[in-house]
């Protein structure tokens, strides 16, 4: 669990995208005061740092679920018998939790993850946004 999931990083770039819209609004802002007609400039900043900002707002909880790992592990049952299960792990709180989510057996890894998905958005009380 780095943080470093692709919709971060879209989250990163679309902030950074509304903070050079910023200082391109203070530069406009003192070309006005020097009595430059720059009004045209100014609402397309002004519009450009808005999407920005609120796009990375949107993606920010996509951004929070995506951030879990999903790994394997093994445990030794009687006789001798090894069985595998699908753990999860992510933040809860303060601290990193571990969350089964099913057999090996009955589950791809692809199953759990969409599994453990589901139980970090139950966890973290994001309801309504898609699970792609």
């Amino acid at each position: 669990m780095t943080g470093k999931t692709d919709t971060m990083g879209r989250v990163k770039e679309l902030r950074g995208e509304a903070y050079r819209a910023e200082q391109g609004l203070k530069a406009a802002h003192k070309l006005l005061r020097a009595g430059i007609e720059v009004r045209d400039i100014l609402e397309d900043l002004n519009r450009v740092q808005a999407n920005a900002l609120g796009k990375a707002r949107e993606l920010k909880p996509l951004a929070r679920l995506e951030d879990l790992s999903v790994y394997r592990v093994e445990k030794k049952g009687k006789k001798g018998r090894t069985n595998e299960y699908w753990h999860a792990t992510w933040r809860h709180g303060q601290k990193v939790c571990n969350f089964y989510l099913g057999s090996c057996k009955k589950l791809t890894r692809e199953q759990a993850l969409q599994k453990a998905k589901k139980m970090k958005a139950e966890d973290l009380g994001i309801s309504a946004i898609s699970m792609t």
